[in-house]
């Protein structure tokens, strides 16, 4: 019953080089980047609040290292899946609208130092940055618009390409700044947008 039971699970994720996924399920892209030893780097996608190797619905990087690698340091760059050095590698799949999933992430050396960036429905969010031999990170798959406020003119000085609703904070070259000098008065942006 378990064999089968994972075999649904996994088959539910589908790897897409694509943005859109089939209705019920929601792009998501995982973007690694890699430290000066990318073949370190094992992660794992699981059901949330399962350990790694526990109900694994998908698995990337160094296939040597596993769950059990953290400080190990026994990967090589020749080994599995493993990733390069000082690279971003993107990760795309489709998940299940609603569900929730743990990323796994464990390194061979114990020093951590690869970063990943959870891109859903096209809004990127904070990078977490790995420390020590392995962390865990939660996320799920929300199938609706993420309202980011910030600039959204691309002419601006402070345009914010990931914002979708404008919240009147954009500057331009001419606008009034202070510069912090007090000798000086009726400082504006420049065209290189800095103020002086």
């Amino acid at each position: 019953m378990k064999k089968i039971f994972t075999l649904i699970i996994c088959c539910a994720f589908a790897f897409s080089g694509y943005t859109q996924c089939d209705p019920g399920y929601v792009p998501v892209t995982v973007a690694i980047d890699t430290d000066d030893y990318g073949y370190e780097l094992y992660w794992e996608l699981t059901p949330e609040g399962n350990s790694c190797g526990q109900v694994t619905l998908l698995s990337f990087g160094n296939s040597i290292v596993g769950c059990d690698g953290g400080g190990a340091q026994i990967a090589t760059s020749n080994d599995p899946g493993a990733y390069g050095s000082n690279t971003t590698i993107y990760e795309n799949l489709c998940a299940p609208t609603g569900d929730c999933y743990s990323i796994h992430y464990v390194d061979d050396y114990g020093d951590g130092g690869a970063s990943f960036t959870l891109i859903l429905n096209g809004v990127a969010y904070q990078p977490v940055v790995g420390t020590g031999s392995g962390n865990i990170w939660n996320f799920c798959a929300v199938d609706e618009e993420v309202n980011i406020e910030g600039c959204t003119d691309n002419q601006a000085c402070n345009f914010n390409p990931n914002a979708n609703v404008e919240d009147g904070s954009c500057i331009s070259p001419g606008d009034p700044c202070n510069d912090g000098n007090a000798s000086t008065i009726n400082d504006v942006y420049t065209a290189n947008c800095v103020c002086s």
